[in-house]
């Protein structure tokens, strides 16, 4: 019997489908097997003071990466770290014991209780007015972290989220930051809005705008006429550099000296934003936008995507507002 040529297709699409899960699957167990021996391999080197187990964790938008957690049997301290760049490794034919060993030589102070006492020395977490100057917001993108912000705190900011985080240190270009939880907040006796605005004030004082020509920050083959116009703003002592929309004092300030009475803003992502003046009343927003979704597209990792939207300063309101059509 001849099948008729719809359900031939349909067949080798069904063999097809069969295969990418069995390829999965197939997959799933090599990524299980190997976080099992990495487990056993460095409860050989680091003995029985941690245990370990793999989890996933839920990143800035909604990014799902699977992780091995480190948990002091004391119950006082938590670690996590990404895997699949070890697992990458591993599969390149670095073996088990080497791979450990540079997980530990690589994160030695997170995995011990170094970065403990930082955060004992702080003072009791759950007192509000003991950590408040350590505390910074960020920026994020609400659509692309609904998962994420079920449990964070977060007051909403145009299309974006403003949440909360304490710094803690930053060592060798790498942050270290504790997302604020509706379950600490609860514990502080204050208001969103209040610490909101109590912080802002902290950021803008204690962290500071720095801005560059984006020209500068470029190499000489890098470069195009049409970045004379473009200025990098960003925060040298944290990155939390989409929050800078928040700093309006500054914005002001740009758009005073530039002679304006507005300023195009670029999501350039979550750690910095880009400025533009605009000089002209048929400034190209629209366009604009385009190029900041491609970008986004071709060169920002997925959990560092602040906005596909073109923002702007106004002067006269002293405001920043979302492009809608413009």
């Amino acid at each position: 019997m001849t099948l008729p040529r719809g359900s031939f297709f349909q067949l080798e699409h069904r063999k097809r489908g069969v295969s990418v899960f069995l390829n999965m699957m197939t997959e799933v167990k090599r990524m299980n097997k190997f976080a099992n021996e990495l487990i056993e391999e460095l409860k050989k080197i680091m003995g029985e003071e941690y245990s370990m187990s793999i989890s996933q964790d839920v990143k800035e938008n909604d990014t799902v990466l699977d992780v091995l957690v480190f948990e002091s049997n004391k119950g006082v301290h938590c670690f996590k770290l990404g895997i699949m760049h070890y697992y990458f490794l591993h599969q390149m034919g670095v073996n088990i014991n080497t791979i450990a060993e540079k997980i530990i030589d690589e994160n030695h102070q997170s995995i011990t209780r170094e970065l403990f006492e930082k955060i004992a020395k702080m003072g009791n977490m759950d007192e509000y007015e003991k950590i408040k100057d350590k505390l910074v917001i960020k920026l994020i993108n609400t659509d692309l972290n609904r998962i994420y912000l079920r449990d964070k705190v977060s007051i909403p900011f145009l299309d974006l989220s403003a949440v909360f985080c304490v710094f803690l240190e930053e060592k060798d270009s790498m942050q270290k930051t504790i997302t604020v939880t509706e379950k600490l907040f609860s514990k502080w006796k204050i208001s969103k809005e209040q610490m909101y605005r109590e912080v802002l004030e902290n950021m803008q004082k204690n962290f500071p705008e720095e801005i560059t020509l984006l020209a500068d920050e470029l190499e000489e083959r890098e470069r195009t006429q049409s970045m004379d116009t473009l200025f990098v703003m960003q925060q040298p002592l944290v990155k939390c550099g989409g929050a800078l929309m928040l700093y309006k004092d500054a914005l002001r300030k740009f758009a005073l000296e530039k002679g304006v009475k507005r300023v195009a803003i670029y999501p350039s992502s979550i750690q910095e934003i880009l400025l533009e003046a605009v000089y002209s009343d048929d400034f190209d927003y629209a366009h604009r936008e385009e190029i900041v979704r491609s970008i986004n597209q071709r060169f920002v990792s997925e959990d560092e995507v602040l906005s596909n939207h073109m923002y702007f300063y106004d002067l006269e309101q002293n405001e920043v507002k979302m492009c809608k059509g413009e």
